[in-house]
């Protein structure tokens, strides 16, 4: 692993380690502590998924090795975090710190030339794209062939497999409330729940985003439905409007 790199949410100093893969590691207690975990420990236990990760660290009592979390385990510490710094901390972490690690190697701000050819890259592959699709279909009118067939039925296959956020949304059986399915697209992007190849689907004249529909599952019962549950609740001013179950 590299170096460990501090950074300060408000009064909390939360460090950051990357592997030799690249990927970020949060120190799980500095989390813990930040979105307002009496215990760090229990609070990794019950909710963080899969091995534990250790990383050595200097501490008062000597070398220690801590446990250090992926994005996914912080996004569940996140969801069933009470206090309102959570969504603060979510967009601080999702929209300065790894967008800035990834670009850079090290936490700092992007200039905006970056941000910038970022889209012109954007645009540039969407052109690409449907250059991509238009030559396809030329293709199958004039001559048919096996291989551009399977292409298109795996892909045509993909996008009935993909589900929006507006339906994983009526599928859980909540109740239909303004942006609350943008605020679900949101969350379930961040949480690596987009279809292979980041689909999109078009319904009313709109563009819809397509989710995997098992793990959008799987983060959804990990904390992300009792999340919308209570944002459900905070929107209707219902005190009692679901009977909140422990994840």
């Amino acid at each position: 692993m590299n170096q460990l790199t501090p950074f300060q949410f408000e009064q909390f100093p939360i460090r950051v380690v990357t592997d030799e893969n690249g990927e970020a590691l949060f120190v799980g207690k500095d989390v813990c502590e930040a979105l307002g975990y009496a215990n760090p420990n229990d609070a990794m236990k019950q909710r963080c998924k899969g091995v534990a990760k250790r990383y050595p660290l200097m501490t008062p009592g000597g070398m220690q090795e801590v446990r250090v979390l992926t994005e996914s385990d912080v996004m569940r510490l996140i969801v069933t975090s009470s206090l309102p710094s959570a969504e603060p901390f979510e967009r601080w972490v999702f929209e300065e710190v790894l967008p800035s690690i990834r670009k850079t190697g090290t936490y700092s701000v992007i200039p905006e030339s970056s941000s910038l050819n970022a889209q012109v890259r954007a645009q540039i592959g969407g052109i690409l794209k449907a250059v991509v699709h238009k030559e396809i279909s030329d293709v199958m009118e004039e001559m048919v062939p096996s291989l551009v067939q399977g292409y298109l039925a795996s892909h045509q296959t993909s996008l009935r497999y993909g589900k929006t956020a507006g339906q994983i949304w009526d599928s859980f059986g909540l109740p239909k409330i303004k942006n609350g399915a943008v605020m679900l697209s949101n969350r379930l992007e961040l949480c690596g729940c987009l279809v292979e190849g980041g689909g999109r689907a078009e319904m009313g004249g709109r563009t819809s985003k397509l989710f995997d529909p098992d793990k959008s599952a799987k983060v959804m019962k990990s904390g992300l439905l009792e999340f919308c549950q209570r944002y459900v609740k905070e929107r209707q001013g219902q005190g009692n409007l679901f009977a909140l179950k422990p994840i």
